[in-house]
């Protein structure tokens, strides 16, 4: 684990992002187990779930790109 890891959290959803090149979600109402674990040519320098129902969660990157990912996609 990255000491400098970013953790957000919503009513039923948690992500983290790191310099480990991943951005993790998970789904706390229906599963204790990672749900979408997407991998990243960089680290993880920032992050933001969006949406209530269906969350989308933005990321920035070491290498400047913003990417927005799809929580109902697992391993994406």
């Amino acid at each position: 684990m990255v000491s400098n890891e970013n953790i957000l959290r919503s009513i039923c959803w948690a992500a983290t992002g790191g310099m480990d090149n991943k951005l993790i979600i998970w789904d706390l109402q229906h599963s204790p187990a990672p749900h979408c674990i997407c991998e990243h040519e960089d680290g993880v320098t920032c992050l933001l779930l969006l949406g209530q129902q269906h969350i989308y969660a933005a990321t920035g990157c070491v290498d400047g790109e913003v990417r927005i990912w799809d929580s109902l996609l697992e391993n994406a």
